[in-house]
């Protein structure tokens, strides 16, 4: 498990790199298939909000190597006129905090358009997705059902698309999700965790980015919270009302083709279907994010 981190960094790194420096002539099945490529700390919302993947890695000499990462990655393609589909992996390790997580995922999602209006319109975003928590020892089956409301005009504040200010120089993007998310924990090291999990949950959302010249970010902040609750839990370990919060200042020192940039945040919270046990934490760490 421990070369899997360093093989997908590797891989996506290189990938970065040689897409940058290939004549453009030399490009076009490449970007073919680039297009399709999501990068994120997860792939819930990743099509509406980038919120990149984090690393740090750490190798003393005479000490254990300590990690942190956090990385969806995603390939999409159009499933009709209105939606798209996706097939991910997300993984998740962090041993620089008390409570150590080593979370992997792999799934398949959709997003659909709800609703014709093209200014304002009803979005879903489902997936299904098979999970597996090393520090608990844990298999899980797991579902993410989220519906939005996507407002975009040239008045107002829009919602879960960017707001321009300042001729462009300046953009913020609110968000707002709401639905549930189900988790069949079927096979556990410890018996007492095995259950079926219903959890109902909002994110929201708010990320204000200063813009260069090209219309690229080059400083982003932003602000995100998750509240959940287990309404049904068969386990004989109940989580009640659980949250994390998360603040944070990015500057980029790449744009294309691949964002890049140094972050800092704050952490507070947990997130128990990615094996994040309740704590709080600062964190520095080198980014990568692709939306689009």
């Amino acid at each position: 498990m421990k070369k899997l981190p360093i093989t997908i960094f590797a891989l996506m790194f290189c990938t970065s790199l040689q897409a940058q420096e290939e004549p453009e002539e030399k490009k076009t099945s490449e970007s073919a298939f680039w297009k399709h490529i999501l990068i994120s700390e997860s792939m819930e919302t990743a099509e509406k909000k980038e919120k990149p993947a984090q690393f740090m890695l750490t190798f003393p000499k005479n000490a254990p190597s300590s990690w942190l990462i956090n990385l969806g990655l995603g390939y999409k393609w159009d499933s009709s006129e209105t939606g798209i589909s996706k097939i991910m992996l997300e993984y998740h390790k962090n041993t620089l905090t008390e409570k150590k997580q080593d979370n992997l995922q792999v799934g398949y999602g959709m997003v659909e358009k709800l609703t014709p209006n093209a200014n304002s319109a009803l979005y879903i975003n489902a997936d299904g997705r098979y999970v597996y928590d090393a520090v608990g020892t844990k298999n899980s089956l797991t579902s993410t059902v989220l519906f939005s409301w996507y407002k975009r005009g040239e008045e107002g504040l829009n919602l879960n698309t960017e707001t321009k200010f300042n001729k462009g120089k300046r953009e913020l993007l609110l968000t707002l999700y709401g639905g549930t998310q189900i988790q069949g924990i079927f096979n556990a090291k410890d018996k007492d965790a095995k259950g079926f999990i219903i959890r109902p949950l909002y994110i929201l959302g708010a990320q204000y980015q200063f813009m260069n010249d090209s219309g690229k970010p080059f400083i982003r902040l932003s602000l995100d919270y998750t509240g959940r609750v287990d309404a049904v839990n068969t386990s004989e370990y109940k989580e009640d009302y659980t949250d994390l919060f998360k603040a944070g200042a990015d500057i980029f020192i790449v744009n294309e083709p691949v964002n890049i940039s140094i972050g800092g945040s704050f952490n507070y919270g947990s997130d128990p279907m990615k094996g994040l046990a309740e704590q709080q934490f600062w964190l520095v760490s080198l980014n990568i994010g692709k939306k689009k």
